[in-house]
């Protein structure tokens, strides 16, 4: 993702450590929620598999369409 718009990353900015971490380790559990609740494989947005199981970047990115990413931001901060 685009790191500016991170919680954690602007508490870090901020020199606010504790809630940085809080707020990284909030992110990664709603991370492996959504991982749980998905009934199929990983399928990278950005990226598509070769026939050598190699990733090559697909350049979509710089289209600026984001409406297929999962919302990452959604819960407010615990600080």
């Amino acid at each position: 993702t685009d790191c500016r718009d991170r919680q954690d990353i602007q508490y870090l900015e901020k020199g606010d450590i504790d809630a940085a971490s809080t707020e990284k380790h909030r992110l990664e559990e709603q991370q492996r929620a959504d991982a749980r609740k998905r009934d199929q494989d990983f399928e990278a947005l950005w990226f598509i598999k070769d026939d050598n199981d190699e990733y090559i970047y697909t350049h979509k990115y710089e289209q600026r369409i984001f409406d297929h990413c999962p919302d990452l931001f959604s819960q407010p901060s615990h600080r």
